[in-house]
């Protein structure tokens, strides 16, 4: 999300989840899923920028509260 529409976010209704507990489980699974490769030995998921992947060793989750 480019960081000008992250203002437009509800923020006051985005909620933190400690993953803590789940932390390592987390980690495994999206290291099969970005070590995958391709036939052609490229990797499944392409090259991903280096902060999206950090965002993945964070130990919370960022969830928005919606109401339907």
């Amino acid at each position: 999300m480019p960081l000008r529409k992250a203002w437009r976010c509800d923020w006051k209704n985005a909620r933190l989840l400690d993953i803590s507990d789940v932390y390592e489980k987390k980690r495994r699974a999206m290291d099969i899923y970005l070590q995958a490769l391709a036939p052609c030995g490229a990797p499944w998921v392409g090259r991903l920028p280096r902060q999206f992947l950090k965002a993945f060793e964070w130990r919370r989750e960022l969830y928005f509260r919606v109401t339907v």
